[in-house]
């Protein structure tokens, strides 16, 4: 028996392989057959179609994003750390992400909000919770593609399971939870379908065209936040996935503000880059003094300190949490945050969550945005680490 469950197990992971394979073989030649007729346009100035090079530059930008979003989900699956929970409201973190998910669910999909005014707190792992959300969203948006009816809907409500609701509730603890909901309108599964969509593996997509990581990463992240998922489908009726997460009475509910379009707002305060990269600190830094922000460059901890005790006007420090030296991001955080207790601290990291590095060093004081990154992404979220309150609730 044991033999026979080592054999399946390896099945599984050679599909897996296959299909990841399969998808980052496809995004890189989309990436890099783009790149290259980008390239051909520079070349000669006077024969760029402006259509067709923003066309060429959208594809390969959209490649970009289904690459990340597929090493994320494959870091979320692989991670064995803790969970590192900060309380939050699900109706901010929703609102804080409608730009990615409009830009995921694309211009053909109509994509509503209905939240609960007075939903309560709860304690999760932010970036992984936005992981998980966007997961969903991917499943719903291919969901619909094929339908003459494409909406996608996210819902939030308070939850309050009882004594005799917990088997209904896929074995919650009584208790109150909030919960986040996202409904299409495609086709919906079959019972069979149904039964299975939460495996690790399983996927209803052509073979070689999905890993089948997506749900059973949110399940994963739900479980290990003290929540559950439940999922409603029926054929020809659509689909939704419900999450709860326990709520958390600790912090007093405060409405959250619409950061949706934060990205939009230019900005003139002073930002520290510090990144060990020349190429990804000079897109930071492009990225942000386009969009008005006065900007310093360090590329280790020590020099980044050295350029505080100068006395130069920092409004946020913005740093890799994995830099060369004895002192990581979140040391060289901390020990700039005790120079200057007001400081506004946003750290960046390759890794799905930051649990691999936080482990050791601790920082979930620290807002952590997730390479890779978009334009939008970093300054909007840049916007509200600025706007934010220094340190976390």
């Amino acid at each position: 028996a044991g033999e026979l469950a080592q054999r399946f197990h390896l099945l599984c992971l050679a599909q897996c392989v296959l299909g990841i394979a399969h998808d980052f073989n496809n995004l890189l030649q989309v990436m890099s057959g783009y790149l290259e007729l980008i390239e051909l346009s520079a070349a000669d100035p006077g024969r760029i179609d402006p259509e067709r090079l923003k066309r060429n530059v959208g594809r390969a930008r959209e490649a970009a994003t289904q690459a990340g979003t597929l090493t994320q989900q494959l870091l979320a699956f692989s991670r064995k750390q803790k969970l590192e929970g900060r309380v939050l409201n699900l109706n901010g973190l929703v609102n804080g992400m409608s730009d990615i998910a409009e830009r995921t669910l694309g211009q053909d999909i109509s994509f509503h909000r209905e939240l609960a005014p007075d939903l309560w707190n709860c304690r999760i792992d932010p970036t992984q919770a936005e992981m998980a959300l966007l997961n969903v969203l991917i499943n719903a948006r291919d969901a619909v593609a094929a339908r003459d009816v494409r909406e996608v809907t996210v819902r939030s409500h308070n939850v309050t399971v009882g004594e005799e609701d917990s088997y209904a509730y896929d074995n919650l603890a009584p208790g109150r939870y909030a919960s986040v909901a996202i409904t299409d309108s495609g086709h919906g599964m079959s019972p069979a379908v149904l039964a299975r969509v939460m495996d690790p593996f399983f996927t209803t997509k052509e073979e070689g065209k999905g890993t089948g990581l997506g749900l059973s990463m949110v399940y994963g992240f739900a479980k290990q936040s003290g929540g559950a998922v439940r999922l409603y489908s029926e054929e020809g009726h659509g689909t939704t996935v419900r999450l709860y997460f326990p709520a958390d009475a600790s912090v007093e509910y405060a409405a959250p503000r619409d950061l949706g379009r934060a990205s939009n707002r230019r900005g003139h305060e002073s930002i520290l880059i510090v990144e060990d990269r020349p190429d990804i600190a000079d897109l930071a830094q492009m990225i942000l003094e386009d969009h008005g922000y006065l900007t310093h460059v360090s590329n280790d901890a020590k020099s980044a300190l050295d350029l505080l005790d100068r006395g130069t006007a920092v409004d946020l420090l913005f740093s890799d949490m994995i830099m060369p030296g004895r002192m990581n991001g979140v040391v060289l955080a901390r020990e700039a945050r005790r120079r200057r207790p007001k400081l506004k601290v946003m750290l960046t990291t390759g890794y799905s969550d930051a649990s691999i590095e936080r482990t050791d060093a601790g920082g979930s004081e620290f807002d952590v945005l997730t390479k890779p990154y978009s334009r939008k992404e970093l300054l909007r979220r840049t916007r509200m680490a600025l706007d934010g309150p220094t340190g976390v609730a």
